[in-house]
């Protein structure tokens, strides 16, 4: 908690007003997050109108924030590890996650299952092996 107090300049009392533990920092972080990348990709993609080009600037929108993908990802993980008896809550953003693209894009259920698979695992191996994948060739499998 000190630590956190001093990245974002707030007292240790004035976070503790707001969270009682750093388990409940982690939630409000992971969810604002997750909510914030879904309601940006919204505002790029839904303005199209047909389904192509809405995929194409999802992917596009993918691409230009990779790297704050990854770290949500990572949050996600994170979370997930470290709390099992919150797992409810990595769970329930990831399905609202999902279900936001699904209304955004326009998919169906198992199309929206295999992007989120598929971004996950990119980011993932972008992690593991950055030389080896190319986020841009691998989503386009869903054109």
């Amino acid at each position: 908690m000190r630590q956190i107090a001093k990245e974002t300049g707030i007292s240790i009392g004035a976070l503790y007003h707001y969270f009682p533990d750093k388990k409940s920092i982690g939630e409000q972080l992971f969810q604002h997050a997750a909510h914030r990348f879904a309601a940006d990709a919204a505002q790029q993609v839904q303005p199209h109108k047909d389904r192509s080009t809405r995929m194409e600037a999802l992917q596009d929108f993918i691409q230009q924030n990779q790297a704050d993908l990854t770290r949500v990802l990572l949050l996600g993980i994170d979370h997930h590890r470290l709390y099992p008896d919150g797992r409810d809550i990595t769970q329930g953003t990831m399905r609202s996650f999902k279900g936001i693209l699904t209304a955004v894009v326009g998919l169906e259920t198992n199309e929206t299952e295999l992007l989120f698979t598929l971004l996950c695992g990119v980011l993932v191996r972008g992690l593991l092996d950055p030389e080896d994948v190319h986020l841009q060739e691998q989503l386009t499998v869903l054109n």
